[in-house]
């Protein structure tokens, strides 16, 4: 799998959770303590956070399960790498 298709990956879990939360990017991001214009960047696909603390704060703010946490710590090891491989 190439790098660009596991950024893809990450990026569309990360709307997932977004959509199924309810809440625009601003809101998320003051709960998550990040800017809603980065969390829309790694939402789109634009850009992969270097840090998972971010991701996983936006993930618990949008109700994710322990299952989900796992599932999307994961994808976002694989987008990291493939980020940093690029």
């Amino acid at each position: 799998m190439t790098a660009t298709l596991h950024a893809d990956k990450f990026a569309a879990y990360l709307r997932m959770l977004k959509d199924r939360s309810g809440q625009g990017y601003e809101r998320l991001g003051r709960l998550a303590g990040a800017s809603g214009s980065s969390l829309h960047r790694y939402c789109s696909g634009k850009s992969v956070p270097t840090d998972y603390r971010v991701v996983h704060s936006f993930a618990k703010v949008c109700g994710a399960s322990a299952e989900e946490l796992r599932e999307l710590h994961q994808l976002w090891a694989l987008a990291d790498a493939g980020r940093v491989e690029a």
